[in-house]
């Protein structure tokens, strides 16, 4: 309709609008805009609260404080013209009442007072009464606590103001505020504001570092993994572990820590001392990281089974090499071989029919020792010079086998390689040994 007002809001730290009058009614009645929610139309001198303005009043509790505090006004095509210098400034002290207050009243003299003063000027006796002649003197005495609520509101508001016509600035007042009181309500909203401002803008260590200064460690957690500070991570997940009495918080926390320990910074003596404690703390709860508590037999048996397949794929890449015109009906068997002098190799073997070109041989059996990183022929029936030539092979590698600690040491070392994002207690999917199975192709 023409020339009905049009109004601004300050919701979520942005300027929005314009709105009509029953627009906003709307968002109140919502709960959208809160009786501090910033307002402006034209014809306003400058931004105030709306439960300030008559017009939606109704619709607000009376409040029992003021709330009006001078602000910046919309900037752009809906920009609101300046007040002339005859605009007051809005008064920033809290409405007056009786409870701020001390009266002393102009006391008159008693008469009882009067004729015991005669009595006393009879018998020899001087009195003299001091009476306080002021007529009506009040004295306004406002808490301390309450101008400094005043103050910390206008500065909250300001701060809300700057973000709003300027969002590539963070108002520094924020961080004050919440130096200065990181609990009461103005110290509150700094940090919901402050939140809201870096997740938007996706500045996640800022963000981490927010919930560091106000106490929440756990929150911290994840913003500082996604920045890979992995350290930083680390010390949060130990201090919400510390700082927590809730069950739930504490384990998760313990295993974040644990996680980043194993997985990202690989210091293992930090990563068992948290794991025992662990499994002290939660003796009956599910525990990812037994694996670092095995023996080393133990250990080398459960890596071996979680990387298998990534050997069974690289010797079907050498194989495909080295017999390019070979195809196998099944897949071969890679195992870890423990040999007399109880020292350990792996070893692969294939026992079956192959197809060579046109032709299908049948009982065709090849075998194949790792060494290092490349696979040797050590036995095989295909032809007889391919038999001698293994045989040369396994000859020569015969003493190529390593301790139990050697080959562990080995076995985490490919895992380390192939899956660094992983540790060595998680799970493999085969889609990542078979990218893993793919590399080590192309490098073959």
């Amino acid at each position: 309709m023409a020339g009905e007002k049009k109004y601004f809001l300050g919701i979520g730290g942005e300027q929005s609008g314009p709105y009509s009058e029953s627009e906003v009614n709307d968002k109140i009645t919502s709960g959208e805009a809160k009786a501090d929610t910033l307002i402006w139309y034209e014809g306003l001198g400058e931004w105030q609260r709306v439960d300030a303005i008559a017009f939606f009043q109704a619709n607000f509790k009376k409040n029992k404080t003021a709330g009006g505090v001078s602000l910046a006004k919309p900037t752009g095509a809906n920009a609101a013209p300046a007040p002339s210098s005859s605009e007051s400034e809005v008064d920033l002290r809290p409405i007056f009442s009786s409870e701020e207050a001390v009266f002393y009243k102009r006391r008159g003299p008693s008469p009882v007072l009067l004729v015991a003063g005669a009595v006393v000027l009879f018998l020899g006796g001087g009195l003299f009464w001091y009476l306080d002649t002021e007529d009506d003197d009040i004295q306004e005495r406002r808490p301390a606590n309450q101008v400094d609520l005043t103050t910390r509101s206008a500065r909250y508001q300001k701060a809300e103001s700057d973000y709003l016509l300027n969002p590539s600035v963070v108002p520094e007042d924020f961080h004050t505020l919440i130096t200065e009181n990181s609990k009461d309500d103005f110290g509150m909203k700094s940090i919901a504001s402050l939140e809201a401002i870096y997740k938007k803008k996706h500045r996640l260590r800022e963000l981490a570092d927010l919930y560091i200064k106000v106490g929440r460690f756990a929150d911290a957690v994840t913003p500082l993994l996604e920045e890979k500070a992995y350290p930083e991570a680390n010390q949060a997940a130990t201090q919400a572990y510390n700082a927590s009495t809730d069950k739930a918080v504490r384990r998760k926390m313990l295993m974040t820590s644990i996680e980043v320990l194993t997985s990202r910074l690989q210091d293992l003596p930090a990563a068992i001392a948290k794991i025992n404690q662990l499994e002290k703390e939660f003796p009956n709860e599910p525990n990812p990281f037994s694996y670092y508590l095995l023996s080393d037999e133990k250990k080398m048996a459960d890596l071996f089974n979680r990387t298998s397949y990534f050997f069974v794929e690289s010797l079907l890449a050498h194989l495909k090499a080295e017999f390019p015109e070979l195809k196998l009906s099944t897949r071969p068997v890679v195992s870890i071989v423990r040999e007399p002098s109880s020292h350990y190799r792996i070893a692969g073997s294939y026992k079956g029919e192959v197809q060579l070109k046109l032709d299908k041989l049948r009982g065709i059996r090849f075998e194949y020792w790792l060494v290092g990183s490349e696979w040797f022929l050590v036995s095989t029936n295909v032809t007889t010079a391919r038999a001698d030539w293994a045989r040369g092979n396994r000859s020569k590698y015969q003493s190529q086998t390593l301790a139990s600690q050697a080959m562990l040491g080995y076995l985490e070392g490919v895992m380390r390689t192939q899956f660094p994002q992983l540790g060595m207690h998680e799970k493999i999917t085969r889609e990542q040994l078979g990218s893993a199975a793919r590399e080590t192709s192309r490098a073959q």
